[in-house]
């Protein structure tokens, strides 16, 4: 089979004009990673075989997709942090659009309910998942009169933007301050020290799409049109016990 591969650099409208331009007798189906709601509309209307990777449709969309487990992510990988004795924890990305964004904020915030510590605004930050909103971020943090013990971004690539800014300011992974990310990209291992973090199934997401729509291309009915995959926590190096309020 022969892949097509094309990004709309996060603009809907584009992603609405790709669709409506493929009617290509050479296209049997489609996959798409992030769809916005009139992306799925527009797909469903279209009767195009197609499959739907981290699902930004609402809940009663019946669109064949596979996503992850984000919002159980987020929340363990909060308790992983409180458990070791942090409560001044910030998050990064919360300006994040898409769904599973939007689940690992609401994951962090369920496990600080959980263990009855405040939700204080200042300590989450908007980001848009790329080094440089985390680099910004980490800084406005540490310019708070009582900086964050702990800091979980919302994406590996926010996370080696949150090293950059506390190695610029002197400030040491754990020692200062420990620091958890999300996806588990190759490079963490590489980050000094190696990051810890939740681990996202990528190539398992897209062997289970496209599996899915072959069989929507052979005309065969879906067992399980909505899949949802584990994330795994993965403990490295960039953590560690707040001795003062350890549990």
């Amino acid at each position: 089979m022969r892949l097509v591969l094309t990004s709309s650099s996060d603009h809907s409208e584009e992603e609405v004009h790709a669709i409506d331009a493929t009617p290509d007798p050479s296209m049997d189906g489609l996959l798409v990673v992030l769809p916005s709601e009139s992306v799925i509309e527009q797909l469903e209307r279209s009767g195009f075989p197609f499959v739907l990777i981290h699902n930004q449709g609402g809940l009663l969309s019946a669109a064949p997709s596979v996503r992850i487990t984000s919002w159980e992510g987020g929340f363990v990988a909060t308790q992983h942090l409180i458990t070791l004795g942090h409560q001044r924890i910030a998050y990064i990305g919360k300006t994040t659009p898409a769904r599973d964004a939007i689940e690992r904020i609401a994951g962090y915030r369920a496990a600080l309910e959980a263990a009855n510590l405040p939700l204080d605004p200042h300590l989450q930050c908007a980001g848009n998942f790329n080094e440089v909103d985390g680099y910004r971020a980490a800084k406005s943090l540490f310019a708070l009169p009582e900086p964050p013990t702990a800091i979980f971004a919302g994406n590996d690539r926010q996370a080696a933007g949150v090293y950059r800014a506390l190695r610029e300011l002197g400030i040491f992974v754990p020692a200062d301050v420990s620091v958890v990310g999300f996806d588990n990209l190759p490079f963490t291992e590489l980050l000094s020290p190696p990051l810890t973090t939740v681990h996202a199934p990528r190539l398992e997401l897209g062997r289970t799409a496209a599996m899915m729509l072959l069989r929507l291309i052979n005309g065969e009915r879906l067992d399980m049109p909505r899949a949802v995959l584990p994330t795994k926590f993965v403990e490295r190096q960039s953590c560690r016990p707040l001795l003062s309020n350890a549990r």
